[in-house]
């Protein structure tokens, strides 16, 4: 009986400090949301599933994806981003983002410019149309800007980033070219526990 009371009782870290107990320890917001999982969407976050690390070091790191594929066509989405937490409460975190990602997508591309134009005028027969080829199309993106997490509860975190993001496009003989730089928001839902 004496040493299952022992285990309940707050134990003091060090001289002069409070004394911590599992609930405290459950209600810290860096120790109570270091692993999530859940999903993301944003030009430099991917698209798909997402595993999202907090540090102790106010430091993260999320990595997200998902792979489709069927016989005519595919689709991969990649990518990964470092978080740097600036400021935390217990509800919500400000932080840091600096990301990149892959988007890859093979499959089919019809054509319907030559259509209901005759092929010959002395036999106005029409073109084949549509006019079926396939393409490789994709991007590589790099952002960084600012993120704001919410967590109205103990589990559950919705993530905004407004990453400020260079793409560069998948050309012609797989080469890439740069497109543009984006401000295009990026949204996480994570599970942590």
């Amino acid at each position: 009986m004496a040493f299952a009371a022992s285990q309940q009782e707050p134990q003091p870290l060090a001289q002069g400090e409070p004394p911590v107990t599992a609930a405290d320890a459950a209600a810290t917001p860096r120790v109570a949301r270091a692993h999530g999982v859940g999903f993301t969407a944003g030009l430099a976050s991917g698209v798909g599933f997402a595993y999202r690390r907090h540090f102790a070091n106010n430091f993260g790191v999320q990595v997200g994806g998902i792979g489709w594929g069927s016989q005519t066509a595919s689709f991969v989405s990649l990518g990964v981003e470092v978080i740097r937490t600036v400021s935390r409460s217990d509800h919500v975190n400000f932080y840091w983002v600096a990301g990149a990602s892959l988007f890859r997508h093979n499959g089919p591309q019809f054509d319907y410019g030559g259509c209901n134009v005759p092929a010959d005028p002395v036999r106005p027969t029409p073109a084949p149309c549509p006019v079926e080829t396939r393409r490789t199309t994709g991007s590589v993106n790099f952002g960084a800007g600012i993120g704001l997490e919410f967590t109205p509860g103990t589990h559950v975190g919705v993530s905004l980033e407004l990453p400020v993001s260079l793409m560069l496009d998948l050309e012609k003989q797989n080469r890439y070219q740069r497109d543009g730089v984006y401000p295009i928001p990026g949204i996480s839902l994570v599970y942590y526990f």
